[in-house]
């Protein structure tokens, strides 16, 4: 049970990150999922925000990654990215 629920807490996270990219970047309006191979600019701001926030949660690193199709070392970049 505990891993349906990461998967559902994981999944509503990214729809918020996307619904906020989307109403910032009208241009973004078409994307599904932060797993795209996409690197625009604003685009790789709210997938490194995505990672920091699942990084915040709780959630591994590995799983992080494997979620948006990246290795932990590309999560572990974003979460020091978002950092500042």
């Amino acid at each position: 049970m505990k891993e349906a629920h990461q998967i559902k807490t994981i999944e509503v996270l990214e729809k918020l990150v996307l619904g906020t990219m989307r109403s910032l970047y009208p241009e973004f309006r078409g994307r599904r999922s932060l797993a795209k191979d996409c690197r625009k600019r604003e685009f790789v701001i709210f997938r490194q925000l995505f990672c920091y926030l699942c990084n915040k949660m709780g959630f591994t690193l590995q799983y992080t990654g494997s979620y948006i199709n990246r290795h932990h070392a590309s999560v572990i970049h974003s979460v020091k990215q978002a950092k500042g």
